[in-house]
């Protein structure tokens, strides 16, 4: 008996990007681990944005890059940077917001944020101000934003996807 064995060949869309350490320091001059990334495909911030405006109505996209094939075209979605860049220091800290990006941090479940306030640049307070980053607990989600005027509203980014302004 002979056994034939067949297989299937799937073609998976990878999003070829680079990245460049570049550190950057805290407002008390300490490293923190940081990268340039080059953008991913427009189809898949297009895709991103589409989803996240989906499946969250109620929050709002604010749009950053220009699609990399038509400049009239922005998209929020951005691997460029995740929330810690926009929160630590992009927004707050020594960069120059949207035309500064920063990806900090290096993999799922890192502290790089954390050294913000370890290294008293930052003090934890009991209430939220305005303005003031936000830094949950990283057990629960790992995620930082920029408190806003509006009471109970926030800017994040939500990892590689939107810029959000949302509750």
């Amino acid at each position: 008996m002979r056994t034939i064995f067949s297989f299937i060949l799937i073609i998976v869309s990878f999003n070829s990007y680079t990245q460049t350490l570049a550190k950057v320091k805290t407002p008390n001059y300490s490293d923190v681990v940081a990268y340039i990334t080059t953008e991913d495909e427009d189809s898949w911030r297009h895709y991103l944005d589409s989803v996240r405006q989906y499946n969250y109505p109620n929050a709002f996209i604010i749009y950053t890059y220009p699609s990399s094939g038509n400049p009239n075209i922005k998209y929020s979605s951005s691997g460029r940077f995740n929330c810690h860049g926009f929160a630590w220091y992009m927004t707050a800290g020594e960069g120059s917001g949207l035309s500064d990006p920063r990806w900090i941090g290096y993999a799922p479940d890192n502290e790089d944020e954390h050294i913000y306030w370890q290294d008293g640049s930052y003090t934890e307070i009991q209430s939220v101000d305005y303005p003031c980053v936000i830094s949950y607990d990283p057990a629960v989600s790992d995620h930082s934003a920029i408190s806003q005027p509006v009471p109970g509203k926030v800017v994040s980014k939500w990892a590689d996807g939107p810029l959000m302004y949302h509750d």
